[in-house]
């Protein structure tokens, strides 16, 4: 946001798009108390007509512009105030006005809203170019860090990767508990807050619980007959039946293709679920070889992806949060793990037909591009054989994969090396640390499925 304001200096709009829930409106407000002597929150769900009316016609900005600051009592200054216009999916006309608004260059704008409802929301307008569109994702694990107060650790963790430091057993249990709570809690602000506020899981299902149902009221408003609805439910169980994609026909009835292929669209559009398309050739360009066919199904939020995979009991119990919290739980979550990397890629920058996916056994498992994050660079390739699963290419700021079907892992470079752990089920990462985008993270990874033992 802050190159958006230096860079292009009123010269478009700032559009922040993003699954509901996630922040947008606080985080365009707060940004606008740092960095601007004054501003305008016009909250579209919730502005009297008298307000949507000034946009109808636009001829006079100057009494459009001292009207907004009279009914809100707020004084602009001249490209030192910013105007948000939040929620602009409910005022088709406001955003149609943008593009005269920011060729007059008084101030600057600040757009937000949900992706699907603002493709949904423009007929009969004419779309502005003049907008700088940012996607706005739940909190990673190093700003959940900051959230908690800890500020310290994924430095260190960073020095201690760049000086190939090893880590005591103590300090790599503690690591991993601290992911596995952030899996937990998840990154939506919401949850996060009700976590810091109570220091209760059990009110942080119930939070997540009331974000997933509006989230699915937003897929029956699109789709009346629930088959986008029933898709969205059924993520956790086509993950967690080890398959090489989504089986649409196992979850809704077939209709028809140009339908099916709406709904699909519909669902990414809203950003609360993550696609991973399979591509035929995981070289560079993958997106010349995607098949759009066959892909996986991820939640945008990892916390979220819990909840809805315990969905049948009325509220997830502390003690089952405690279980996994302490590892402890006797379930294979391999595909918990497997939602948080997928979550992490696409916050990191890493598009769509870039996630991992796994493709049939004795073939090549996934391709996956890594260099748009800034700081991982090369390409990272698994291949599944009788013996080993085999993960080669080269790679920059990765850190040590460590996988083991049975006993032990031998790290074999970064921080790790020389050191061996247990694990308790295939496709874990111990203390990858994903750098630039991604952050310096202590990751656990979990790829597809394996036999053996990994090779790096």
């Amino acid at each position: 946001m802050l190159q958006w304001k230096q860079e292009r200096d009123g010269s478009t709009a700032l559009l922040i798009k993003g699954a509901r829930r996630v922040g947008k409106s606080t985080l365009a407000e707060e940004f606008a108390k740092r960095e601007y002597e004054s501003y305008i929150c016009i909250d579209f769900t919730e502005a009297p007509q008298e307000v949507r009316d000034l946009f109808n016609d636009i001829s006079d900005l100057d009494n459009l512009l001292f009207r907004l600051q009279f009914h809100y009592q707020k004084r602009l200054t001249n490209r030192k105030s910013v105007i948000i216009f939040d929620e602009i999916q409910n005022c088709p006309m406001a955003r149609q006005a943008v593009r005269k608004l920011v060729k007059d260059h008084r101030y600057d704008y600040i757009e937000t809203g949900s992706l699907i409802s603002i493709k949904k929301n423009i007929q009969g307008i004419r779309v502005p170019s003049e907008e700088t569109r940012l996607t706005l994702h739940p909190l990673d694990y190093e700003e959940f860090r900051w959230a908690l107060g800890d500020e310290v650790t994924i430095p260190m963790l960073r020095d201690a990767f760049e000086r190939k430091m090893s880590l005591s057993d103590g300090v790599v249990r503690k690591l991993l508990r601290d992911f596995r709570l952030y899996m937990l809690v998840g990154g939506m602000p919401q949850a996060v807050n009700s976590y810091l506020e109570s220091n209760n899981l059990s009110v942080v299902d119930a939070v997540k619980r009331e974000i997933i149902e509006l989230y699915a009221d937003d897929f029956r408003k699109i789709d009346p007959t629930g088959k986008m609805t029933r898709m969205f439910y059924a993520i956790p169980g086509q993950l967690n039946r080890n398959a090489s994609r989504y089986l649409i026909s196992s979850v809704i009835e077939q209709g028809k293709k140009d339908r099916i292929e709406e709904l699909l669209q519909d669902m990414e559009d809203s950003q609360v679920v993550l696609f991973s398309h399979h591509a035929n050739d995981p070289n560079v360009g993958l997106s010349l070889h995607e098949d759009s066919s066959q892909y996986k199904m991820f939640m945008n939020d990892t916390g979220l992806f819990i909840t809805l995979a315990f969905g049948d009991k009325d509220i997830t119990e502390n003690i089952i949060y405690q279980k996994l919290l302490s590892d402890k739980l006797s379930a294979d979550l391999g595909y918990v793990y497997e939602n948080v990397i997928a979550q992490m890629l696409k916050a990191a920058g890493i598009s769509e037909s870039q996630l991992p996916e796994v493709v049939q056994p004795g073939t090549l498992l996934g391709g996956l591009l890594l260099g748009q994050g800034g700081g991982l660079n090369g390409n990272l390739r698994f291949r599944l054989g009788y013996g080993n699963l085999r993960c080669g290419g080269d790679f920059q700021g990765l850190g040590s994969l460590f996988l083991s079907n049975h006993g032990r892992g031998e790290g074999s470079g970064g921080f790790l090396r020389g050191r061996s752990f247990r694990f308790r089920f295939v496709g874990r990462l111990l203390n990858s640390i994903f750098r630039g985008g991604i952050g310096a993270v202590p990751g656990i990874l979990q790829q597809g499925i394996g036999l053996g033992q990994v090779q790096v």
